[in-house]
Formats: C-alpha cells, structure tokens, sequence
C-alpha cells in the first residue's frame, strides 16, 4: 500500500463530507416526502416510520426487485431486502405496518396504538383481539406498541422490528448505529 500524504489525506476527508453532506440531504428529503405523501397520519406513526426507514438505510435492507433465470431457463422476478408498506391491508382489516424480509419471507405487523383509538373499552378490545387472530392466521406476527413507547424511543421500536426479521443485524449492532 502507498503513503499518503497529510494533504491528500485532509481532501479525502473533505469529499466524505462532501458525500456525507449530499447522502443526510437526501435522505431527509425524501424521508420528509414519503412520511408526508404517505399513509402516515400521527406523529406516532410519522416517528415511527422515519426512525423504521432510518435503519432500513443504515443496514442497506432497502426493498428491490430484479429478473433471475430459473433452472428452467425462464425468467421470474425476485425481491430482496425489507419491504416495508403502510396500511397493508390483511383479510378485512389494514395493518398499520407490514414489514416483510424477502429472502426468508418471514412477515411481521406493527400496530401503534393511540390511546383515542384503541383499548378503550370491551368492544374496542374484542375488535383487536379479533384483528391480531386473523393477521396471526394470514403468517404474520404481531407487534403492538403505545403511541407513548413511540414518542419516548420510536428507535427502540423499529430496532425490535427490524431485528426480529433477521436481516443479520442484532438489537445491539442497530443500537450502535442509530446511537440509542
């Protein structure tokens, strides 16, 4: 390996901020328009979906889709990463969010439940109970957070998420990355 001079070393430090600079504004920018065009209508689950899309970026999960060759020598589209949808709707109902790993297929919902909308009575909780069945029904397992877990740590939130689907990050490898 060559030296480096000091000099070029200091330029090679300009132009990762130069990058850096360029990745932070557009990644805010179009988190900003995706949370705001989007489904996501609460803070809860605006914090809740930046800080999911936050880690989808930092692990490189993004969802993608690509033509492979099949043994049969016929081509099929394939998917990989997290795909991650708002208001995913399941049977009857809409999930607040699916996340599905795509190499494994392993499913996971994510209900944030505002305390004006959810458990407030019998009947309220007979219908989430009654929810939570179905989507168990359809593969899918079930995270329910309070919209004050959200607004206390909505990282915490999105590491259990994303490390539960296994896209070979743990809970503490994502801690490290958003600094949580």
């Amino acid at each position: 390996m060559n030296d480096i001079p000091d000099n070029v070393k200091d330029f090679i430090g300009r132009c990762a901020d130069v990058v850096g600079n360029f990745e932070k504004n557009n990644f805010h920018r179009d988190t900003i328009y995706l949370v705001s065009t989007g489904c996501a209508k609460t803070p809860i689950e605006q914090l809740f979906e930046s800080a999911t899309r936050t880690l989808i970026k930092l692990t490189k999960s993004e969802f993608d889709a690509f033509l492979r060759y099949t043994e049969e020598g016929s081509v099929e589209r394939a998917y990989y990463g997290l795909n991650f949808i708002a208001q995913h709707k399941i049977g009857k109902y809409r999930a607040d969010y699916m996340m599905q790993h795509m190499e494994s297929g392993q499913k996971l919902v994510v209900e944030l439940d505002g305390h004006e909308f959810h458990d407030k009575d019998e009947k309220q909780r007979r219908y989430e109970k009654a929810r939570d069945r179905c989507m168990q029904k359809h593969g899918f397992t079930v995270f329910r957070y309070t919209g004050s877990e959200i607004f206390k740590d909505p990282f915490q939130a999105a590491i259990e998420c994303v490390a539960f689907l296994n896209i070979g990050f743990d809970e503490n490898e994502l801690r490290a990355m958003v600094g949580a």
